[in-house]
């Protein structure tokens, strides 16, 4: 264990980043699946000290309801995670993050497969504020997109050009990744440039096309009939489509 921190820590020297980052972004499957089972760089939980508690006092023995009966029993550590600990195994949603960006999926299964913390899913960012599900949904990867919705990512989270995962698979026509989206509670009536505290990005979410329109209104812009008919024949979400199509 001692030579894998040994390790991470040159990669980290070396690429002034995190060395499951590192992995993600070099498509290097066999030494992120190594980081992972090593747990290099993650701390071990912080165990505290059993309480301490007075020596027993022969021939005494506490009343029922008593403080001293309601004393915790002596022995075993009480595991406390630290705030190092969350944030080394957020680090894991960053090279999530990073191994989408660079389309390198078969990396982003193995960080999915080896666990990560479900509120740093949609928190990782890149600059334009897409999630790994935004990314991932555009790409078509409909297998990255069911792990991470599995793992807890929200298909409702918004970019900072005003767009959900459904907008972006829309868009870029793969219809699976979408019906997978709308099944796991993707909005089918939200437009693009519907978010709130984002809004200061409009001009952005404006040069990035299909300001104001409806993941149904992209698809038939874009001429996608198979993506339309599907969304159409989806039995989970005909109360939705009713007032769509």
């Amino acid at each position: 264990m001692k030579l894998v921190k040994v390790m991470a820590s040159a990669i980290q020297k070396f690429h002034n980043e995190i060395p499951l980052v590192v992995a993600a972004k070099q498509g290097s499957v066999d030494l992120a699946a190594f980081l992972l089972t090593h747990n290099a760089g993650l701390p071990k939980p912080v165990l505290a000290a059993p309480p301490q508690l007075p020596p027993p006092v022969l021939g005494a023995m506490p009343r029922p309801g008593s403080s001293a009966s309601l004393r915790p029993p002596s022995g075993g550590n009480i595991k406390r995670i630290s705030s190092e600990n969350l944030a080394a195994r957020s680090d894991r949603a960053e090279a999530l993050l990073a191994a989408c960006a660079a389309d390198q999926y078969r990396v982003a299964q193995v960080i999915l497969a080896a666990g990560v913390t479900r509120s740093s899913i949609d928190t990782a960012k890149d600059k334009r504020g897409r999630a790994s599900l935004h990314l991932a949904a555009a790409a078509g990867q409909e297998k990255i997109v069911d792990m991470l919705l599995e793992s807890g990512a929200s298909p409702n989270t918004w970019s900072r050009l005003g767009r959900q995962a459904l907008h972006d698979a829309c868009a870029a026509g793969h219809a699976d990744v979408a019906l997978a989206l709308v099944k796991s509670g993707a909005s089918l009536e939200k437009r693009v440039g519907d978010w709130g505290a984002e809004g200061k990005f409009e001009k952005q979410a404006r040069k990035a096309g299909h300001f104001g329109q409806t993941p149904k209104e992209i698809a038939v812009e874009c001429g996608n009939e198979e993506l339309c008919d599907r969304l159409r024949n989806c039995d989970s979400c005909t109360m939705s489509l009713s007032r769509l199509f």
